[in-house]
């Protein structure tokens, strides 16, 4: 993060490229939404990332319609066994059968990208629950496309990169996420706030 803000600083223009909207937002004033090489959006970052979340979210269902009766009805089937599968391992984490909860989150991510898999490996992985605990394994997890927005999602990274061992961690954007979180809902974060001692006050110091 630091190489990258005086790269910002230093220079006259810089591109990036990225899905991760949280770095985007923070270091551009203007941002390019691509699909397949074409130009979708352009605009405030805010704004852009908003609108890529929530094609993200819609993806894989936006078209339903348009198809033939049988790759609709195989879609349709799809989402149904994704949804029971989801069902399942949230069942799982919170009856503290961590190990069938990893196993069913690994299975949905490795195989349909599914953004709740991803976001309940980064807190298999934050919380040791099933695994080792490793943030810097867990992070990526809760930077999935489609997480963008989500309130939950954007509180634990800024939990990950307050925590003094992880090594990339930045203080400043971290006590920005979890403001964010805070707005979204995510009113625990006040408390995990104080006790990691990241207010502004700290942060300026």
């Amino acid at each position: 993060s630091e190489r990258l803000k005086h790269m910002v600083e230093q220079s006259g223009i810089v591109v990036l490229a990225s899905h991760t909207t949280s770095i985007l937002q923070q270091n551009c004033n203007k941002l390019a939404w691509m699909r397949k090489g074409e130009i979708v959006a352009v605009g405030d970052p805010k704004d852009v990332s908003e609108a890529y979340a929530a094609e993200m979210r819609r993806h894989g269902q936006a078209g339903t319609m348009q198809k033939p009766s049988g790759e609709a009805e195989a879609a349709k089937a799809r989402q149904a066994y994704i949804d029971d599968q989801v069902r399942q391992m949230d069942q799982a984490w919170f009856a503290q059968n961590f190990s069938e909860a990893r196993r069913i989150a690994e299975e949905l991510y490795a195989r349909e990208n599914v953004a709740r898999a991803a976001y309940r490996l980064g807190t298999i992985h934050f919380y040791g629950r099933g695994a080792p605990i490793n943030m810097a394994v867990a992070l990526p997890y809760f930077r999935h496309p489609s997480l963008t927005d989500d309130a939950w999602s954007i509180y634990h990274q800024g939990l990950i990169l307050a925590d003094k061992s992880f090594p990339a961690r930045d203080e400043a954007i971290a006590h920005n996420l979890i403001e964010i979180a805070m707005t979204k809902g995510v009113r625990e974060a006040a408390t995990t706030l104080q006790s990691l001692k990241v207010k502004q006050q700290a942060l300026s110091a």
